[in-house]
């Protein structure tokens, strides 16, 4: 998803919505290659793209969305970003619920974020049916929100009324 997520972070970026960008991620779980961090491939990409890499911010040291998450927030508030400014947080359609709640959970009494849906044709919520990788995608993703909401990472009301019905 790394193309897509960060052509979407392009975009936004060439059409003028948002003025810098943070590029998460280290040498997580399922990185690939198991030696270049995440955000150092994003980094690259982007400036092969056209954008100044004085505009690109990196976090280097998250191995999961939680991370993902605490790091960004971290870098927005030592660089005093938070304030008066809009925050934009792109993933995959699965990815986006879960980063989205652990965004409001930390930021509370700041509303002045908001989600974009990267698209690979693959995993996304329109295709996910058509192959195993996005079958086992998407059952991850329940998983993942399910464990999330337990370990109390994040609320969701949909899984919340789930565990109550269990209880009952």
């Amino acid at each position: 998803m790394i193309p897509h997520r960060v052509d979407e972070a392009s975009k936004l970026y060439k059409n003028g919505l948002v003025e810098k960008l943070i590029v998460s991620g280290g040498i997580g779980y399922t990185n690939a290659d198991r030696k270049t961090p995440e955000a150092l491939k994003m980094q690259e990409y982007l400036i092969k793209d056209g954008i100044p890499k004085n505009d690109i911010i990196m976090e280097c040291q998250a191995r999961s969305s939680f991370e993902n998450i605490k790091y960004s927030l971290e870098i927005i508030r030592e660089n005093n970003i938070l304030n008066n400014t809009r925050l934009a947080l792109i993933t995959s359609d699965f990815h986006l619920k879960r980063c989205m709640a652990m965004m409001a959970m930390d930021m509370e009494s700041n509303n002045n974020f908001f989600g974009f849906k990267a698209k690979d044709g693959i995993f996304d919520i329109e295709n996910w049916q058509e192959t195993f990788a996005g079958k086992k995608r998407i059952y991850q993703e329940a998983l993942s929100l399910c464990y999330y909401v337990k370990q109390g990472t994040i609320n969701d009301f949909e899984v919340e009324s789930i565990k109550r019905k269990r209880s009952l």
